[in-house]
Formats: structure tokens, sequence, C-alpha cells
């Protein structure tokens, strides 16, 4: 008797799966945003962008801090009394037969400021960058919230239309008995038949709709295949204010486009003053100290310890320092010019806009007011 259970059982557990598999998610407009927020590829990537940009300034700064090598030689000529170098670079010619280890210490002191213009430029533009990042997530979340409402839309579309249709098959079905007893036309029963058709042919529609409204959701959260969500109607926004003027102003001050452009163009202004510094002298000190353990003790001590002061002026580049800060102090002029320009559509777009929803939200008041009186 147990054996026959089983499969009933499996069976039932199987079909119990199933239309729960099948039951649509229950899906708020703060979790979409959610979830979006955690699975969409732009914000990711943006967001590693803008960590490689704070690994840069990091990068720049350490020119500011003591540069510390290690140095391991071991040298072996054919004759130790008389071997030189005679061709190459500058530098001592004699070479001795040795084996030795050190440490070389080098510490910047001033290069009249292009390491630190181009510290607080690399780090202008690391924040630039966050600030991209925050400019995809509100993207993203614009639409999510669109995509959302699009399917929130269709959603409700459909369920009118299967209402409509219940409603048309009702009265199909008492046209089609007050036929049957000679109380109704043939002609009734096809205008009725028509009309059913045509609640169907919208309800595929509608359906088509959401499907699609479905799909562009499910993208927009990150998931590769379609999922089927249950959404949830949203409270009506609160009262526009009749004056739009201080969101604009709000919205020139805190939108994070803006506020990148803005970095960026003083990140170009750091950068040309730093180009400007290769111009000046760079000054270092440095040291070096070590052992020489095999040597010839005539010719070399068994260790060894310098140090000095190191300035180095540039005369002539072939006219590279010359054309680098004209070449920065054009892309700069370039992002000012492209901040100003921004600024100013940005403003007027972001006027048209609130005026645009402002109307917007006074007819959808307009209507629901007006929607029990037009019911009567």
């Amino acid at each position: 008797m147990k054996t026959r259970r089983a499969p009933l059982v499996c069976l039932l557990a199987l079909g119990i799966a199933s239309a729960l598999a099948a039951e649509p998610k229950k899906l708020t407009l703060k979790e979409a945003q959610e979830i979006a927020l955690q699975r969409h590829p732009r914000i990711s990537a943006a967001e590693l962008q803008a960590l490689a940009a704070s690994q840069v300034v990091l990068q720049v700064r350490s020119a500011f801090l003591p540069q510390i090598s290690s140095d391991i030689s071991a040298v072996g000529t054919g004759d130790p009394s008389n071997t030189r170098i005679t061709a190459g670079s500058l530098g001592a010619s004699h070479v001795f037969d040795r084996a030795a280890g050190g440490l070389t210490l080098s510490q910047l002191v001033t290069d009249f400021g292009r390491t630190a213009n181009l510290t607080e430029s690399s780090r202008l533009h690391a924040r630039a960058t966050k600030e991209n990042a925050e400019v995809v997530r509100d993207f993203v979340l614009v639409q999510v919230n669109a995509a959302y409402f699009t399917a929130l839309q269709a959603q409700s579309v459909v369920a009118v239309a299967e209402q409509t249709v219940a409603t048309r098959h009702l009265v199909y079905d008492q046209v089609k008995l007050l036929t049957e007893n000679k109380l109704k036309s043939e002609l009734d029963l096809s205008f009725a038949g028509v009309t059913l058709e045509e609640g169907k042919l919208l309800l595929a529609k509608a359906r088509n709709d959401l499907k699609a409204a479905s799909v562009a959701l499910s993208n927009i959260l990150g998931y590769r295949e379609q999922q089927d969500f249950r959404l949830v109607e949203e409270p009506m926004p609160g009262a526009v204010p009749a004056d739009v003027s201080p969101l604009v102003n709000q919205a020139m001050v805190t939108r994070p486009e803006l506020t990148q452009l803005r970095l960026e163009r003083d990140s170009a202004k750091r950068f040309a003053r730093a180009e400007r510094a290769l111009d000046y002298p760079t000054i270092k000190v440095g040291g070096a100290v070590g052992s020489t353990p095999e040597r010839d003790p005539k010719v070399l001590d068994d260790h060894y310890a310098a140090g000095g002061v190191f300035m180095s002026i540039p005369l002539y580049e072939g006219g590279a320092l010359r054309r680098a800060p004209v070449g920065s102090g054009i892309e700069g002029a370039g992002r000012r010019g492209k901040y100003s320009r921004h600024g100013g559509q940005h403003r007027q777009r972001r006027a048209r806009g609130l005026a645009q929803r402002q109307l917007r939200l006074r007819e959808g008041a307009t209507d629901r007011e007006t929607a029990p009186a037009r019911q009567h």
C-alpha cells in the first residue's frame, strides 16, 4: 500500500512546486531599485572605475615619499689592474672585481609645485569619477522607475481587459439564451459576438504589451531572462509647487553630472599648472650605504656610505616643455566651455522637464477629481 502511495505523493509535490514556481513574485518599486543597484553591470563598472581612479591618487602622491631601493652587484674582469670602459654614457670607467650589496635612498625636496598639482589633479579626477558613478546610478534608477511604471500600467490594462472580456462573454451568453428563446434576433447575437471578439483581441494585445514591459523591466534589473513579477501599486506623489525655480536651482547645485564637469574642469586647471612647472628645477637629496665583502683590499674598502644634494635644471627638451602647458591649457579651456555649455543646457532642460511634470500631475489630479462625476 505504501509503495502505491509514493508515486502519488511525488506527483502532488511536483504539482505544488510547479504551481509555486508559476506564481509571479511580488515586487515593489523599492525592491526593484535595490535589485538594479546590486545586479546592473553599468553600476559595477562605474564603481570599479572610481576605485581605480582613487588608486591613481596614491600612485601620484608616492612621489613625495622616500624612494628606497636595494642593489646587489657581482662583477668580474679579465684583467683587474687594467680594465676600462671606453664607450657608452659618462661615468666611472674603472672596473674592479667585487661582490657588493647596499641601499640607495632618494627624497624629493621640491619640484616647485609639479607633484603637488599632479596629486591634486588626480584627486579631483577621482572625485569626478566618483560623481560619474552617481550619474550612472541615478540614470539606472530613472530607467528602473520608467520600466516599473510601464509594466504596472500594462498589468492594470490586462486586468481591465480580462474584466471586459468576462463582462462581454456574460452579455454574449445572455443574448444567445434570449435568441434561442426567440426574444433576440440573430443580428443582436452577431453584434454581441463581434464585441466579444474585439475584447479578446484587446486582451491579447494587452498581454503582449505586458510581456514586452516585463522583458524591459527584467533587462534593466540585470536579469538575462524574463522574470514574471506581480507589481504593487505605488502611492501618488504630493502636490507640486507652483514655482519650480527653487527646484531648478537645487538641481544646478546637487546634480552629479554638473558636479562631475566642475571637478573635471578644476582637474584640468591643476594639470596645466603641473605642466608649466616642468620649466622649473627639481631638487632631491640622496644617499647610498652598503658593504663589499668580496673585493681587492688594496683598492676598495669593506663598506661605503655617501650622500648629496642633486638639482636638475631643464634647459632644452626639443620643445616638449613648451608644448605641454599649451596643450593642457587648451584642454582646460575646452572643459570650462563644456561645463558652461552643459550647465546652461541642463538648466533649460530641468526647467522644461519640471514644468511638463507639473502640468501632467495637475491633469492627473483633475482627472481623479472628475472621474466619479463622469461615472454617474
